[in-house]
């Protein structure tokens, strides 16, 4: 099993990558996309908390920075060590 889907179960998503209609995808623990985003609650190069239809997905790290957002799909690039989904 690939590493990332060990991040993607202890988050409480589950390995299809859906969160109630959102979709992520980690990449190599240096990207993330997150299509179907409701925006950015709070922003930092440690931490990023992308608002969800229901709760929040924090996303910790080192060095992150959005390199793109629009009303779709927001993707991080960056050092990917934490993944935590928030009600």
């Amino acid at each position: 099993m690939p590493v990332y889907n060990d991040i993607i179960i202890k988050a409480g998503l589950p390995l299809s990558d859906s969160v109630g209609g959102e979709k992520i995808s980690v990449v190599d623990f240096s990207a993330i996309l997150v299509e179907g985003h409701k925006g950015v609650f709070s922003y930092s190069t440690e931490e990023i908390v992308v608002q969800l239809k229901m709760g929040r997905l924090s996303i910790g790290g080192r060095a992150l920075q959005i390199v793109e957002i629009n009303c779709d799909e927001l993707y991080v690039s960056g050092e990917i060590i934490r993944l935590e989904k928030q009600q």
